[in-house]
């Protein structure tokens, strides 16, 4: 992209709102050809995960879970890494953030136990939707 029109997008972002640049960052990646195409492979790829995310399943304490494909969203646990579920809560807690945030209004209903990095055991709050049990054979 043109040096000129980055340094004029800088002294003008302070005038533009958020929406509108967004609309001119688009435009300018559209123009360019770097503007994402979303094929039917993302479509199918978006509908198989909100399914798995629908799939219910009833944890029990002590029970070891992993990540579902496609809905990790913490770096914690790992990929196929096991959590054992220390608790279930009947009042899920929310993430205090804002609206915009991945994490807003997220039910955290489930309490986890992992090893950290350091072979700590370590607690954390999850929404139970994203987890699956973990099975030895994977």
């Amino acid at each position: 992209m043109d040096k000129t029109i980055l340094q004029a997008l800088r002294n003008q972002q302070s005038q533009l709102s958020a929406s509108n640049l967004e609309k001119v960052l688009s435009a300018l990646l559209n123009e360019a050809g770097l503007e994402p195409q979303y094929d039917a492979n993302y479509t199918q790829n978006l509908r198989k995960v909100y399914q798995k995310l629908l799939e219910p399943n009833e944890f029990k304490v002590g029970e070891l879970v992993k990540w579902k494909a496609g809905l990790k969203n913490k770096k914690r646990p790992y990929p196929n890494q096991p959590a054992i579920v220390v608790q279930l809560l009947e009042k899920p807690d929310q993430v205090d953030e804002e609206a915009g945030s991945p994490y807003y209004r997220e039910p955290l209903d489930i309490v986890l136990g992992l090893f950290d990095d350091d072979d700590e055991f370590l607690m954390y709050y999850y929404d139970k939707r994203r987890f699956e049990p973990y099975s030895k054979s994977e």
